[in-house]
């Protein structure tokens, strides 16, 4: 193993900008051979641009990276992997309609006599046991576009082990996991630790970067805060550290409320099933109240979402909201009702990325803001911008 005071990647006055907004300013950083790095900061603190140039996506407007001493040439994403840096980002980079074997395989497919045929069998081998050791045991035949989100991010990360990864950048990779894969993968990242691996921990579960990290960098605005031993830093100094105050935490103790359960359900479902994602599901929800659903990748949790919100037909049961039975149910009437969903995969499902922010966040009641000669625009910007004040959107 690389003596662990010797750094393996070394960022040099890392700076990006887009436009007026400064995503990176000045940040140097040292990833070691054989240690977790986790690298924590709010939304918009730089985080994503910096995994980016680390793995040659975009380039710097200035700095250096360093790889053992030796300049890399930024903005080549085959010169980071050549030399082992590999990132798994947030949303799985996959191809959807290619296999798990031909994802993992991908331009450096097994041949066999004298290279006139694939060999299969010694592919999907070596596939299997990389999913062996994430303690995964997906199909290999399927589809990766027609798996969960969650199995997708595992597909992603086999991908990175497979390429002898010598630096691993993971972004969120716990974000659409279930406690027993997010446990199968820190037995993993503490493997690849035990090997001499560096490993880039990007979360905001600060539970688990506590848990796994030897030494946390955080980024706040661009600038890069702090750097400090794990051991030398509490969770709430963290927080302080990402937020750039102290912050008070409201009473941990539950709050008494009423029984809602007195009132009339605002929406319930009713032995609704489909085959084979669910059956006879009955649930009531009432007003202030929040339900949770919870169970494995493939358990019918996001099915029936789904169903509620009128995206997918169901087979047989009722859904009824204020007493009411759903008839014909959409996803059209379900916002005219004022239901909303938050899907699991916010990239596919969630945004329209080539819109603007303006026009997501307005997508689904353009109507409202349609006048004689076309959409009322200055309306709309209004909207828009307290809405994105309330929420901290982060524009540039």
């Amino acid at each position: 193993m690389r003596d662990p005071d010797m750094p393996s990647l070394t960022t040099q006055n890392l700076s990006k900008s887009y436009g007026g907004t400064h995503a990176l300013k000045n940040v140097s950083l040292k990833i070691h051979a054989g240690g977790i790095h986790a690298l924590c900061g709010e939304n918009g603190a730089g985080k994503s641009t910096l995994i980016k140039i680390l793995s040659g996506v975009e380039t710097p407007d200035q700095g250096l990276v360093q790889w053992n001493g030796s300049h890399l040439s930024l903005g080549k994403v085959q010169e980071m992997e050549s030399k082992g840096i590999v990132a798994v980002h947030q949303e799985p980079v996959v191809f959807p309609d290619l296999n798990i074997v031909d994802n993992l395989y991908a331009g450096r497919e097994l041949s066999s006599g004298m290279g006139t045929w694939l060999n299969t069998a010694s592919m999907k081998q070596q596939t299997r046991d990389i999913l062996d050791s994430l303690g995964e045991d997906l199909p290999l035949n399927q589809p990766v576009g027609e798996m969960a989100l969650a199995q997708r991010q595992m597909v992603s990360i086999a991908r990175a082990l497979f390429n002898q990864c010598r630096i691993i950048i993971l972004d969120e990779p716990t974000a659409s996991l279930t406690t027993r894969e997010s446990d199968a993968l820190f037995k993993t990242v503490i493997s690849l630790k035990n090997r001499g691996v560096g490993i880039l921990y990007v979360s905001h579960r600060l539970e688990e970067v506590f848990q796994l990290a030897d030494w946390i960098s955080v980024l706040r605005d661009g600038l890069l805060v702090s750097t400090q031993s794990s051991k030398d830093l509490s969770e709430d100094a963290l927080i302080q550290q990402m937020v750039g105050r102290k912050v008070a935490y409201p009473s941990r103790q539950r709050p008494v409320v009423a029984d809602l359960t007195k009132n009339k359900p605002v929406l319930e479902l009713k032995a609704l099933s489909r085959t084979p994602a669910y059956d006879d599901i009955h649930l009531k929800i009432h007003a202030g109240e929040i339900l949770g659903m919870s169970g494995l990748v493939g358990a019918g949790r996001s099915e029936i979402a789904r169903a509620i919100f009128g995206i997918d037909e169901f087979d047989t049961g009722e859904i009824l909201f204020n007493g009411k039975k759903l008839q014909s149910h959409s996803i059209r009437k379900a916002i005219d009702l004022g239901i909303a969903m938050v899907p699991e995969d916010r990239q596919r499902q969630g945004l329209a990325l080539p819109l603007s922010v303006e026009t997501n966040l307005l997508l689904p009641s353009l109507n409202n803001f349609q006048g004689m000669t076309g959409l009322d625009r200055s309306q709309m910007r209004s909207i828009s911008g307290h809405l994105i004040s309330k929420l901290g959107i982060k524009t540039g």
